[in-house]
Formats: structure tokens, C-alpha cells, sequence
């Protein structure tokens, strides 16, 4: 035969069942709320998450005067400025650190008569020797017989006895009354009567004639009557 349920099992059945609540875990102790120990002093900590996101660090923004040295360009190398100046050229010479135009020493053409010392290049010829500097040149020491600004000018020939003289310089070898015309480089030497040659170094052949004044020394005798004259002036 079977029993059924005791009455003290009846009641528990028909008591409500408790409600359940959320089962949280007690706080854990921080370093803040541990009590010290005997003969330590209390500090207090922040708590320290357990998953830290680490950051970043920062720099301070540049100041307006730091921005204006990094666009500045860089300064100029003065030493490379003064030396290319020193070196650079102008019309009449060579520039200098100075930026004054200092003229340049003059130089001689023997061959282009328009050289006129403007660009410092001289028309000197004649065995002249050019001086100055660019713009004002000069031409001196020109070789006997010659002038002129570049000693383009040929004087006057003057005789000389010398038979080597032959004009170049202006003097020219002439004797026996002979007369020099001409200029240096062209002369000539006129002779009297009774001599001839290019200085009038040859004695003519004497020639009769009717004056009775003539008595040879210049190539003319007189001599009358059909007499023959004969000789040398």
C-alpha cells in the first residue's frame, strides 16, 4: 500500500521559493582604504585600471620665431661674393671688390691703324713702345725719323756722309753738295752739276763750254776753239 507525501513535505511544497539576487563580489581593498600598519605612514594610490591604453606623447607647437627661421633662406656666403667681383670684368678694365673700374695696362697692334687705345689695345709702330692704361694710351720712343701719336709720321730726311745710312731712319747717305729731300723711309739725294748716283757719290765727265767762268769744278770747262775737254768734275 502506498503513502502519500508528510505533511511537513506538503508545506515546503506549498511555500513561494525566494527570489534570487544578483551575487556581487565585495570590493577589493585599494592602498586608499588599507589601514597602515603598525609604525607605517598612510599614502594614498590611484588605482591602476587593469587595462591602460598608453599615451601619446606631446610636443608644444613651434613659436612664430621658430617658424621665421625655418623659412628664412640661408645667409650668403660673402667670401664667394667678394671673389667673384674681384674677378668680374668691365669696359675698361678689371672690377674690383671696390666696385671702382680700374683700367687695364695698355697694349700695342703693329697692323689695325684704328686702334686707339679705347679697349686698351694701341696702334704703335716704328719701333715705339706703348704706355698708359685703357683710354688714355700713348705711343713713345719712336725710331729716328719718325712721330706722330703712333709714330705713323715720317720726317724730314737729313744727309749724312755714313754710306750705310740708307733713309729708314730719316737720315740718308748724300755728299758733293748733293740735297736730301724726301721723307724717312722715301728719301733722295739731288745732285749738282758734275756729279750723279743715288748720293751723289760719282764724278761726271767734264763738258766744254763758251763761259769763260767755268773752270771745271762743277763739270764745265771752258774751252773754245774746237779744244776737246777731257776729265772728271
Amino acid at each position: 500500500m502506498r503513502l502519500g507525501p508528510s505533511p511537513t513535505a506538503l508545506r515546503a511544497q506549498a511555500a513561494p521559493l525566494p527570489s534570487r539576487t544578483a551575487h556581487r563580489a565585495p570590493p577589493r581593498a585599494t592602498p586608499a582604504t588599507l589601514s597602515p600598519g603598525p609604525g607605517r605612514a598612510q599614502t594614498a594610490h590611484s588605482p591602476t585600471p587593469l587595462c591602460a591604453t598608453p599615451t601619446r606623447a606631446t610636443h608644444p607647437a613651434p613659436s612664430p620665431t621658430a617658424l621665421l627661421a625655418q623659412a628664412a633662406p640661408p645667409p650668403l656666403r660673402t667670401d664667394r661674393l667678394v671673389r667673384r667681383r674681384v674677378t668680374r670684368s668691365c669696359n675698361a678694365g678689371t672690377l674690383t671688390n671696390t666696385a671702382v673700374c680700374n683700367p687695364n695696362d695698355c697694349t700695342v697692334s703693329r697692323d689695325d691703324p684704328n686702334k686707339n687705345g679705347d679697349d686698351g689695345v694701341f696702334y704703335c709702330i716704328n719701333n715705339g713702345t706703348v704706355s698708359g692704361t685703357t683710354g688714355s694710351c700713348m705711343c713713345t720712343g719712336c725710331k729716328s725719323g719718325y712721330g706722330g701719336a703712333s709714330c705713323d709720321t715720317a720726317g724730314a730726311c737729313a744727309a749724312s756722309s755714313n754710306s750705310s745710312k740708307d733713309g729708314s731712319d730719316g737720315t740718308f747717305y748724300c755728299i758733293n753738295g748733293g740735297t736730301v729731300g724726301g721723307s724717312a723711309g722715301s728719301c733722295e739725294c739731288t745732285c749738282k752739276t758734275g756729279y750723279e748716283g743715288s748720293s751723289c757719290q760719282t764724278v761726271s765727265a767734264c763738258i766744254a763750254s763758251t763761259n769763260s767762268s767755268k773752270d771745271g769744278s762743277d763739270g764745265t770747262l771752258y774751252c773754245i776753239n774746237k779744244g776737246t775737254v777731257s776729265g772728271t768734275t
